[in-house]
């Protein structure tokens, strides 16, 4: 009876996670449908070293994201980048500003004939003094750049291209597009 009911426990603790935080560990996929925030990086952490515990099989990391903190994307980027697991990222819906690497990140990447990606330069609300929000544009102007490099190493497109179409305006992009970017290897 108390193997029965850890049992229960167990698989009432795995379908939370599934429907409450987006981590399906049995299938092994993880889901970033929200903004990217501190507690995504944690999330998205904890799941995959569990994951990695079990075994080295593909992980999908599943995207339907406006974006978010730039800062907490490339955490996960970096984390999906140096694990054990071959990475495969998958775009659905939106995947708009921070989230735009992320999908270009994985080691194969795909998208949805539905999904949109858009990429834009960064925002920010800066106050202070004068020193203090010229340093912070100055950071703001090298992640802008640095995002272009990236987006260059994953891409068929170089940094200038990225500078070029997402400076001024938001840049949005069809699946095909991705596709002809080499954004992504696949539309399903």
């Amino acid at each position: 009876m108390a193997v029965k009911n850890k049992d229960m426990e167990l698989e009432k603790l795995r379908l939370g996670y599934h429907f409450e935080e987006g981590v399906n560990f049995r299938d092994r996929v993880i889901q970033i449908d929200d903004e990217i925030t501190e507690s995504s990086f944690a999330l998205f952490d904890a799941a995959l070293s569990e994951m990695e515990r079990d075994s080295k099989r593909t992980v999908t990391i599943r995207i339907n994201s406006p974006g978010g903190s730039v800062y907490d994307a490339l955490a996960i980027i970096g984390r999906a980048n140096s694990s054990s697991c071959h990475i495969v990222t998958e775009g659905y819906g939106h995947v708009m500003s921070a989230a735009t690497l992320l999908l270009a990140s994985g080691k194969k990447r795909r998208i949805s004939k539905y999904c949109i990606f858009m990429a834009h330069q960064m925002t920010y609300h800066v106050m202070g003094s004068h020193g203090d929000t010229k340093e912070e544009v100055e950071q703001i102007e090298k992640q802008e750049r640095l995002w272009c490099d990236w987006m260059a190493e994953v891409s068929n497109k170089d940094a200038e291209f990225w500078y070029d179409k997402t400076y001024k305006k938001n840049m949005y992009l069809t699946a095909s597009q991705c596709l002809e970017y080499d954004i992504v290897d696949e539309i399903f």
